[in-house]
């Protein structure tokens, strides 16, 4: 029966051993194929960029200084010479983060450690992506609030009235007075406001000012002063689209207006509260710290 028994096998074994083979084979090269075709489609994928929010990200953005940049559509954003109160950029994050040490100096000279100096300027860079996030990812309840401003001041001193949107077929203008700071001033911040916040397009925007400024301009965020709520340059369509707000003219062309002038002024001062809503949302949003994702080419940061 041994005997019997090892001839079986012996006789089946070539048989077995061919079929096993060929299924090798052919589940190497499917595995080849899937392998090759994975590489295909995910040849364009990158890792997803991490951020980690952390406490001194939060304290700068509680000091920014915001300001009202009159280009465009006019917006607010960071001052490009003094983003934290004062010309000494690096000085203004080592107080405001901690950063100092007794080898740190905060003279006006700019002379820090070059170790401090060097934790202050990644900090600096991070300030954008910071940004983001609080705005998407924070929280402020509607209410009244009591503004506090340190040193009011005006991007472009002199500027009192800026003509925001024009009708060539009525004649008609829209004009208010440009949005400025003023402590202990009060302000009522409501869900619409809220809901531009989130909304904002915040960009990182090298100085125009530059040439104007007797000092050093940086790279500061800004809101987008020709699209600052999503596609349009005529941004009371997207404020339209986001708040719901039905349209006066809906067959409106480049010489009409799409809203009465009533309802128009309303989301011109919407536009423009933006300047204190986002002032009090950066001193009092409450958020999370701790890492962030988002996709390449993305401005979406997200909680893993």
């Amino acid at each position: 029966m041994l005997i019997k028994h090892g001839a079986a096998r012996k006789e089946k074994s070539p048989g077995f051993l061919h079929r096993h083979h060929h299924s090798g084979l052919l589940l190497g090269c499917l595995l080849i194929m899937l392998t090759a075709l994975r590489s295909d489609v995910f040849a364009d994928d990158k890792a997803p960029e991490i951020f980690h929010f952390t406490d001194a990200h939060r304290a700068m953005l509680r000091e920014a200084r915001m300001v009202w940049d009159p280009t465009e559509n006019g917006a607010p954003t960071v001052h490009p010479a003094k983003p934290f109160g004062s010309e000494n950029l690096y000085g203004d994050i080592a107080r405001i983060c901690g950063l100092t040490e007794d080898r740190g100096s905060l003279k006006s000279s700019g002379t820090q450690h070059p170790e401090t100096r060097a934790k202050a300027e990644s900090l600096f860079t991070g300030l954008l992506p910071a940004m983001q996030i609080l705005l998407s990812h924070g929280a402020l309840k509607e209410g009244t609030y009591t503004l506090r401003v340190r040193e009011p001041v005006l991007l472009v001193e002199g500027l009192t009235q800026v003509d925001f949107v024009r009708s060539e077929e009525a004649g008609k203008v829209v004009a208010m007075p440009v949005p400025r700071l003023r402590d202990k001033s009060s302000f009522h911040f409501t869900d619409d406001h809220r809901r531009l916040v989130v909304l904002a397009s915040f960009m990182l925007e090298p100085s125009r000012w530059a040439e104007d400024s007797p000092g050093v301009c940086h790279p500061v965020p800004a809101l987008d002063p020709k699209r600052p709520y999503g596609d349009m340059t005529y941004y009371p369509l997207d404020i339209e689209a986001e708040l719901k707000i039905p349209l006066d003219n809906p067959r409106y062309d480049d010489n009409t207006l799409p809203f009465s002038i009533p309802k128009l002024r309303r989301l011109v001062k919407l536009h423009l509260d933006m300047l204190a809503a986002l002032h009090l949302y950066l001193q009092e949003a409450e958020v999370r710290t701790g890492e962030y994702v988002r996709k390449e080419d993305s401005a979406e940061w997200r909680k893993p």
